[in-house]
């Protein structure tokens, strides 16, 4: 599992590439659907169609992007990782890929599938799941 200061250098390698950027759509490369903890693939790309990315940051273990509503999380478990590009990457464990309106994308890769993402309308929901 990747300890706290492994998941705060994800987010500040992310932080400069992703705020500002705008979501086109997310997909869901492969058929394990259980990494989508909070909503269906389909939901969570409805409701991040079109939302801009305005921070990224850390609670707990957890990846969260602020939108323009609400907030998409990842926890990267055990072999979860975020990936600006897929070069020399294995795509069969790529699970979700966020794409943006620059036709750039982020992309979730977990070889053990045990990562999660989710989308919550607000910090309620995040800050019971680390206990805060």
């Amino acid at each position: 599992m990747p300890e706290l200061p492994e998941v705060e250098t994800v987010v500040r390698y992310l932080q400069p590439h992703l705020t500002g950027k705008t979501t086109s759509k997310l997909l869901h490369h492969n058929d394990y659907s259980n990494v989508f903890s909070s909503h269906s693939p389909e939901d969570i790309s409805r409701l991040v169609q079109g939302q801009t990315i305005h921070k990224v940051w850390r609670r707990g273990k957890f990846v969260v992007f602020t939108l323009g509503f609400g907030y998409l999380y990842f926890h990267l478990r055990m072999t979860g990782q975020l990936k600006t590009s897929t070069e020399g990457q294995d795509y069969k464990y790529i699970t979700a890929e966020l794409v943006f309106s620059d036709k750039t994308s982020l992309y979730f890769k977990d070889y053990r599938k045990f990562g999660r993402i989710g989308y919550a309308q607000t910090l309620n929901f995040i800050n019971q799941m680390v206990g805060v």
